[in-house]
């Protein structure tokens, strides 16, 4: 993901095409926060399933 500031096109990097006006436009943390944990946890269900 690109820095907020990243507005531009150069060499090798990613840039937002619409600039936002805060970084917290992209997302609740919580939210990404909640949603890691749910993929860890079902993963490591997935594993332990399959180890039966």
């Amino acid at each position: 993901m690109p820095t907020p500031n990243a507005t531009a096109p150069s060499e090798a990097r990613s840039y937002w095409c619409v600039p936002m006006d805060s970084p917290g436009e992209l997302c609740v943390p919580q939210a990404v926060s909640q949603l890691v944990m749910t993929g860890r946890y079902q993963r490591a269900t997935a594993e332990r399933e399959a180890g039966e």
